[in-house]
């Protein structure tokens, strides 16, 4: 296995003794002092908590950053910058003058680029460059969606060189940032402290070490996701990879951010780029908006999901995309439910998008009595119409005489909370919420524990549900001891029936 040079990007002076002292720092192999964020720091105070390279960054606002200085003062802190540091950045553009070039020796010079390219301009940029001797040649990509991030990959494949990166960026990039180091990129940027974004709204160290196992490089040759938007809080990525490492196997599960599913499936799915590089695209977790758009290209759609107009899982299996959902496990796994009789009680599940309308299906066949609740009365009267079932506007609603409560929103994720009086439900009624926080507690999770109701908290929901998609994309079982460590769940707590996920599913069609 490889590994690639890790380099952690400070932009803030709020970094704390804690985080320097913290893994980001210790798995980092270079540091990147945006000096155009900040003010100027001491290297030799790095130097005393950070033991790698330091690299000395001033990007320029026509780069993207926020340097607005004249070049004569930009080259005299470049200059002085060269004395400090280890590493100093220089814009290919504009900072390769002969005056600048004589005060930093080649193998301390970083040549980065900034901007919207093809793959031929690309080509060229770097010719240009090779001209001037560096340690590394700097790509970044500016893409305005996630399909534009395939430009980077197909430079770095084609030009197979040790002294070169290329990544796009913002989230709809982070994917380029995680295959690159498998086409040859031998640098991975990110930033440094949880929740840090500067204006290229990079990944942090900390998510590409907890998510994606970098700086480790295991090779790969499937590829497996999570499309939709947004997902930058999804802990898919981290459960499913932690299961791949695990089990060695030659695969990586990527979070793709988009609402506009035809298109990422006609150019990154279908286009061939990824399979030229070695790729293939071999299943896909669905997530709004794109529950239904995903039903479109398979050729296969279980009767659940025919039902519900709405799919959260495609698996290509022998040649034909089979559109799943595992909705139901999410909910009916759990013990508390699966000692609850159902049968004439009156649940309310709100939220009418597909995981909300795959819940109140699954609910009916178990003999429930389903309201559907929803803040759009236009999509909930719709559900209800593809349901058969009665629909409430959510202002409207009152949870009184109801025994169980679905919520089937992201509504909590941020903090936020539902609109709805748990007082009013009977009491010890059912709350599963779908929604969860990576730290702590929903507000409906935490108000429903307090009035003493039964819960299922998100993270049990996605512990199922993760485990069944694995299974069902993969023919092999996550393992659960290590994806119940990552999301904090005990394992004397809601143990699973491993029947469901048994590699027999694999070719077990629904309907």
């Amino acid at each position: 296995m490889s590994r690639a040079t890790l380099v952690a990007t400070v932009s803030s002076l709020s970094y704390t003794d804690e985080a320097r002292n913290g893994v980001e720092w210790k798995a980092s192999d270079w540091l990147e002092v945006r000096a155009d964020l900040m003010p100027e720091l001491d290297p030799a105070a790095l130097r005393s908590v950070f033991r790698g390279s330091l690299l000395y960054s001033l990007r320029s606002c026509r780069s993207g950053g926020n340097e607005p200085s004249s070049l004569s003062d930009r080259c005299r802190r470049l200059r002085r910058a060269a004395h400090l540091y280890d590493l100093v950045d220089l814009e290919g553009d504009q900072d390769l003058s002969p005056a600048l070039l004589n005060s930093i020796s080649p193998h301390r010079r970083v040549i980065s680029w900034y901007g919207r390219a093809d793959h031929q301009f690309l080509q060229e940029l770097l010719q240009v460059f090779s001209r001037t001797a560096a340690r590394l040649y700097r790509f970044e990509i500016n893409c305005s969606n996630v399909e534009e991030g395939i430009i980077a990959l197909q430079f770095l494949y084609q030009t197979q060189r040790a002294d070169v990166t290329a990544y796009a960026t913002g989230p709809c990039g982070v994917w380029t940032r995680i295959l690159a180091p498998r086409v040859g990129a031998p640098i991975v940027f990110a930033g440094v402290g949880d929740g840090f974004r500067d204006k290229s709204n990079a990944p942090t160290v900390l998510e590409l070490i907890q998510d994606y196992g970098l700086p480790d490089i295991q090779p790969v040759n499937q590829i497996f996701g999570i499309v939709g938007e947004p997902v930058s809080g999804s802990l898919s990525p981290r459960l499913h990879n932690a299961a791949h490492r695990a089990c060695r196997a030659d695969r990586v599960f990527l979070s793709f951010p988009t609402r506009d599913f035809d298109r990422f499936w006609s150019q990154l799915v279908l286009g061939g780029d990824l399979e030229t590089m070695g790729f293939a695209i071999k299943g896909l977790t669905v997530v709004s908006p794109n529950k239904q758009s995903a039903l479109q290209v398979s050729g296969y759609v279980g009767r659940l999901c025919q039902q519900c107009k709405a799919t959260n899982l495609l698996v290509n299996e022998s040649d034909i995309w089979t559109a799943r959902t595992t909705d139901p496990e999410g909910i009916f796994h759990h013990a508390v439910v699966r000692r609850t009789n159902l049968s004439g009680t009156r649940v309310a599940v709100v939220g009418c998008g597909g995981s909300g309308r795959v819940a109140a299906a699954a609910l009916v066949q178990r003999g429930a009595e389903v309201t559907l609740v929803n803040r759009s009365s236009e999509r909930g009267e719709w559900a209800a119409h593809l349901l058969g079932l009665r629909f409430v506007p959510l202002k409207q609603f009152s949870p009184r005489g109801y025994s169980a409560m679905i919520n089937a929103t992201p509504v909590g994720q941020s903090g936020d909370e539902l609109p709805i009086s748990l007082k009013k439900l009977n009491p010890g009624s059912l709350i599963v919420d779908l929604a969860y926080k990576r730290k702590g507690q929903t507000p409906l999770v935490a108000a429903s524990q307090n009035l003493s109701h039964k819960v299922i908290e998100g993270r049990s929901v996605l512990l199922a549900q993760t485990m069944r998609q694995y299974g069902l994309m993969t023919g092999t079982r996550m393992p659960e001891g290590l994806a119940r460590e990552m999301l904090g769940i005990p394992t004397t707590h809601d143990p699973l029936d491993g029947v469901l996920f048994s590699k027999a599913d694999k070719c077990t069609r629904e309907g």
